[in-house]
């Protein structure tokens, strides 16, 4: 049974953690070609940092949509759709993989020695450590819940009566969703555990980590190695990786919507618009906080860019509707079916 765990969450570890990301970066390396886009090491992050964001919407979707189907249909059809987009960007992957390698070779060696150590002990506290704090089992259990009825509906009082468990979080559900699919995953072998889950806030834990270096060093490679030693040597980060919660998974989506906007302001093309809508909608779908100041960098847009005003106008409608796609969308829903968010 150990080794059937270990397995199956190595699998789940290569699939969403390594090889959706390469995929995606070569799906979007395909796309915008020839386009001033983000430089492509923050490509390489943004791929890196949607990968679950967009296996949560899917599994939103598609427990919306087709409800009440096993969990073996629903792993055929992300699997199917990683498959899809393989495919799509065959002829890129090799491009993609170099791109990764590289950001890798110029990373110092004392950080990815630091990284090393950190993922071992990572991984010890991922197998040894069960959920602890409020929020986090509350957001295991809607998760486990999703998984229980295999479908997702809005109402004004989000209690299970299977479990008698009242869902008081009124916040996206990209966080649960993570669990659920977890589950998808795990039924077929006949396992109960929420490693995956529990990995999350170590995996957004290390991406927030190298974008701070990568960043820093563009403009001094010493004062980045300090600077990431004392972002990991701080206890208030730190805690982060050690009790699996949402936060270094909004902050990471957070950083890269402010990414993508200052760069939509640089380069409004129709790209740069779709990632800026993308990345602030899986932030909005993990907490109310990413809606909020997502709204906030929709108005930075409009206030900032040069362009006429039914230009912006034009470009915004292309980031919203995007932002809804990619997990906006759940808010509307609540509004009008449910909870009513933070409005009533």
């Amino acid at each position: 049974m150990f080794m059937s765990n270990i397995f199956v969450y190595l699998f789940q570890i290569l699939i969403f953690y390594f090889y959706l990301p390469i995929v995606l970066l070569a799906f979007i390396l395909k796309f915008t070609k020839n386009q001033k886009t983000l430089p492509k090491p923050l490509l390489v992050f943004t791929s890196f940092g949607i990968g679950p964001g967009i296996i949560s919407i899917i599994v939103y979707y598609l427990l919306f949509f087709l409800p009440k189907y096993s969990s073996c249909f629903y792993v055929i059809i992300l699997l199917i759709i990683i498959f899809i987009i393989t495919i799509i960007t065959n002829s890129y992957i090799k491009e993609s993989v170099y791109l990764i390698i590289g950001l890798v070779k110029n990373t110092n060696k004392i950080i990815l020695i630091l990284l090393f150590i950190i993922l071992s002990f990572w991984q010890i506290i991922v197998f040894t450590i069960p959920i602890l704090g409020h929020d986090t089992y509350e957001y295991a259990n809607q998760g486990k819940i999703f998984f229980n009825n295999k479908q997702i509906t809005y109402s004004k009082h989000q209690f299970d009566q299977n479990t008698n468990f009242y869902y008081v979080g009124r916040h996206g559900f990209a966080y649960p969703l993570v669990a659920t699919t977890e589950k998808f995953f795990n039924d077929i072998f006949n396992i109960n555990k929420d490693l995956l889950f529990k990995s999350i806030s170590g995996y957004y834990w290390i991406l927030i980590i190298l974008l701070q270096y990568y960043i820093l060093s563009k403009k001094n490679k010493t004062l980045a190695i300090i600077s990431t030693i004392t972002l990991v040597s701080s206890f208030g980060f730190t805690i982060m990786f050690a009790f699996f919660h949402l936060d270094t998974f909004r902050i990471f989506l957070l950083l890269l919507s402010i990414i993508c906007c200052l760069f939509s302001l640089k380069n409004n093309n129709t790209i740069n618009l779709i990632l800026f809508g993308i990345t602030s909608g899986i932030s909005g779908n993990i907490h109310s906080i990413g809606v909020i100041l997502s709204m906030i960098l929709f108005l930075t847009y409009f206030l900032f860019s040069k362009e006429k005003i039914n230009h912006k106008f034009k470009n915004l409608f292309i980031v919203f509707i995007t932002f809804l796609i990619f997990g906006g969308i759940h808010y509307l829903f609540d509004i009008i079916w449910g909870t009513g968010w933070l409005l009533f």
